[in-house]
């Protein structure tokens, strides 16, 4: 039945109750007769259960939604395409995200990229930002808050088989990466990475882990420079490991090469012998010096008032 419940406003009636009305402003309602705001045209309601709105076109092509103002219908919009699945959002009249069928989210693009160096099946990573600036290609986390806590960002891992699950780490596994690429005009090599690594002694609240540094000595992949173990000893160019004491080396270093160092060395001391290693200062005539001996006594003989000194060489068995 068509009814006048007021003034320039009509209504549908269907089984003795209201489905729809129009009111003397032009607003519509569906299975209501009040708006929530003087600004609401159109408003549905469902209060017995779940409501859905559909929006259905042909399997090639779209369904979408404009937003905009009488000079520009579709300033902003939302489109699903029924052709390839996927779903864009338009603002100020361009594309600024989209969503593929495989749920990969791409900002500044509308084709997922997946010529990573070490991407040999092709997988889409989830969530991509490329941008000509700065500002599109960058990503700020800001915290505010009148304490001493910050923002931050988590990278996780577990053994599970399904989202949500707890299912412990083992020794040897990568917690994340953080890795910096560079094109080669074909794809994007790896240029360098930054490992977390488990160690071995997983626990309840304990989960001692390495955190590896890794460069590109010029080839398709990188190798490890740096590793700062679990107790926190440093390895550069070589593993950390046990001497024959059983005591645990804090600085491991493959091969130093100093070219300058500045001063003379007098706040230099000591440095306990490990074996038949020595320095020199390089300086003309200077004397290798065994490592029992004082670097600070070895550098300032062999300084020079014309000359910075410079060490040579230095081994530490």
């Amino acid at each position: 039945a068509i009814r006048f419940p007021a003034a320039d406003t009509f209504s549908i009636e269907t089984a003795g109750s209201e489905a729809l009305r129009v009111d003397s402003t032009g607003r519509v309602g569906i299975n209501q007769s009040s708006f929530a705001t003087s600004d609401t045209m159109l408003s549905i309601s469902e209060l017995t259960g779940h409501l859905e709105v559909g929006l259905l076109s042909k399997n090639d092509s779209a369904c979408v939604i404009n937003f905009g103002d009488p000079e520009d219908y579709n300033v902003g919009r939302v489109k699903y395409d029924n052709d390839d699945n996927s779903m864009r959002f338009d603002v100020n009249a361009s594309e600024r995200v989209r969503i593929t069928s495989t749920g990969t989210v791409l900002k500044g693009l509308t084709t997922a990229r997946v010529n990573f160096g070490n991407n040999t099946s092709g997988v889409e990573y989830g969530f991509q930002i490329e941008g000509t600036t700065g500002i599109t290609a960058g990503l700020a986390i800001v915290r505010n808050s009148n304490d001493a806590n910050d923002g931050g960002i988590v990278l996780g891992k577990t053994r599970a088989t399904s989202t949500g699950g707890n299912t412990v780490v083992q020794a040897g596994d990568d917690l994340g990466n953080i890795a910096f690429a560079g094109s080669d005009g074909t794809s994007l090599q790896l240029g360098a990475e930054i490992f977390a690594e488990v160690q071995t002694g997983v626990g309840n609240d304990d989960l001692p882990t390495d955190l590896i540094f890794k460069t590109n000595g010029g080839s398709t992949s990188t190798a490890e420079r740096l590793r700062i173990t679990s107790g926190g000893d440093v390895g550069i160019g070589t593993e950390v490991a046990q001497d024959s004491s059983g005591l645990t080396t804090k600085l491991a270093v493959g091969i130093v090469t100093a070219k300058t160092l500045y001063g003379d060395g007098s706040n230099l001391t000591g440095i306990a012998a490990g074996g038949s290693g020595q320095f020199n200062t390089g300086l003309t005539g200077a004397t290798a010096y065994a490592v029992t001996t004082s670097m600070a006594t070895a550098l300032t003989a062999n300084a020079s008032s014309s000359y910075r000194t410079v060490i040579h060489s230095i081994h530490v068995a």
